[in-house]
């Protein structure tokens, strides 16, 4: 029965042609794998997830992110706050806050694994403080690791690494710690 109150639009083909469907999700996934060599159960979850955009445009702006490691955090971390963490509220944590999150990352500002905590802070608080979290200087490292390796001379250096990554969790890239400590057991 067609609606009276409402005008026909005649279809044709040229306003057809002007519609633009949106990426099917298996297409997505797929894109994902190839574009950012995502795993496949990883590219599934980040394309069905409500911040594939979000992932899209972080990956664009990033120089030193891996895609695979901003798809899992997106992924991941509500259900990781719902089981482990109680009291979090996970609807605290916007886009802005991811956003300024991974570019802190992206600038080497904050390590990795200080993500989880940052976000445990912001779904407890509603606040991110960036400050807690921010990595050593190159000059402080150093200083810390020169006097770890001069407290345990002619211990291996894999337990120098050991107990610096113990040590210095969150406070700097675990690649930069083994850099300078091989440098310092020379």
């Amino acid at each position: 029965y067609p609606e009276t109150d409402v005008p026909s639009i005649e279809l044709n083909k040229e306003l057809l042609s002007k519609i633009k469907l949106p990426e099917l999700i298996d297409v997505k996934s797929l894109r994902y794998q190839k574009d950012f060599s995502l795993a496949k159960d990883l590219a599934d979850k980040i394309s069905r997830s409500e911040h594939f955009k979000f992932f899209e445009n972080s990956i664009k702006k990033s120089k030193n992110l891996k895609p695979s490691f901003v798809a899992e955090i997106l992924v991941s971390y509500t259900p990781e706050l719902l089981r482990n963490h109680p009291g979090s509220d996970p609807l605290r944590i916007t886009e802005e806050h991811l956003l300024e999150i991974f570019e802190a990352l992206d600038k080497e500002e904050i390590a990795k694994e200080s993500v989880l905590p940052i976000l445990v802070d912001i779904s407890k608080s509603g606040v991110l403080d960036l400050s807690k979290y921010k990595t050593l200087s190159d000059g402080e490292l150093e200083k810390i690791l020169k006097d770890l390796v001069d407290k345990n001379k002619g211990l291996p250096i894999n337990t120098l690494i050991g107990k610096a990554m113990s040590e210095l969790r969150g406070k700097a890239q675990g690649q930069k710690i083994v850099e300078i400590i091989k440098k310092l057991v020379k």
